[in-house]
């Protein structure tokens, strides 16, 4: 079952990790307005994600609510410590149905979709 559609932009945000050509990336995106933000990501440790979060989070603003799925680095006492210190609730959808993070899913076809048109374009 999907979330309610906020009242306001950048309050309820989806997130995950996915791979394209063998590097790692956070893809974040906006229940309310549907904008997204892609990272590239060195590495896929809790510390990396928090790093991108926090930066996405200066431009934009902290959200009020984060849906993510089980992903160990967001099931990290880390990640939590940064939810708290941060003041955003930090949901995690069911391990089984990867599906309630339908955002997050959606808007990783999307930039992959992007990413191979934008490759076409290079090579």
């Amino acid at each position: 079952m999907s979330p309610p559609i906020p009242n306001g932009p950048w309050k309820l945000l989806a997130t995950d990790l996915f791979e394209w050509h063998n590097r790692n990336y956070l893809i974040v995106a906006d229940y309310y307005s549907h904008y997204s933000e892609i990272s590239l990501l060195r590495n896929i440790t809790a510390n990396s994600v928090i790093n991108h979060m926090k930066s996405i989070f200066a431009r934009h603003g902290i959200c009020e609510e984060l849906i993510s799925d089980n992903g160990s680095q967001c099931t990290s006492a880390e990640f939590e410590r940064f939810a708290a210190e941060w003041g955003f609730k930090h949901t995690m959808n069911s391990p089984y149905h990867h599906r309630s993070n339908g955002l997050a899913g959606k808007y990783v076809g999307i930039a992959k979709r992007i990413m191979k048109k934008a490759q076409t374009l290079w090579y």
